[in-house]
């Protein structure tokens, strides 16, 4: 995500057509993966939580709602791809802000507000420092749609998502390094 942005980034002044597709393919490409990285994310939380039973209500309940709005946040980005709606692009290959262009950040925050609820419900089971650490995948990146909300230019939620990974990854390492 992160390199699609920058390489975007850099061709997006240049009215070559290959810039243009370029642009254009690399935003949808990037709101897609955040989609799915929102469904990724849940499985791991859920992996992550000890005594996670697949029965429980909560769960069914947080699941099809996370899975309907980012599937809605999908189908609204194909949309988009035909109206323009949430952004579209300028002759230079600027990304103008459309209408609707609360939805993403909105559709981001829903789902991580249901991971949160997940969080929560099995806090007491974990550890502090593995909530926060899970949890930081949750904070950052409403707090960097919150901030991309009001600002315009750099990719501040890809950022927030990339942080909040090297968080998850560095806590799984320390783990595995005090196993060996």
């Amino acid at each position: 995500m992160l390199v699609l942005e920058a390489v975007a980034y850099m061709v997006r002044h240049s009215e070559a057509g290959f810039a243009a597709f370029f642009v254009k393919m690399s935003q949808f490409a990037i709101y897609e993966a955040s989609f799915v990285m929102g469904i990724m994310y849940y499985y791991y939380l859920k992996a992550s939580l000890p005594y996670v039973k697949e029965n429980e209500k909560l769960l069914k309940i947080s699941s099809y709602i996370l899975y309907t709005v980012l599937y809605i946040g999908a189908f609204m980005e194909i949309v988009n791809l035909f109206a323009g709606s949430m952004y579209s692009f300028d002759a230079s290959n600027r990304i103008q802000r459309g209408t609707l262009f609360f939805i993403y950040p909105l559709v981001i925050a829903l789902a991580n507000l249901i991971d949160f609820v997940v969080l929560l419900r099995y806090k007491e089971e974990i550890t502090r420092r593995k909530f926060w650490v899970l949890s930081s995948y949750v904070f950052l990146p409403i707090l960097a749609a919150v901030l991309q909300f009001f600002s315009y230019g750099i990719a501040i939620g890809t950022m927030s998502v990339i942080a909040a990974l090297i968080i998850n990854y560095l806590y799984i390492s320390s783990i595995l390094i005090k196993k060996a």
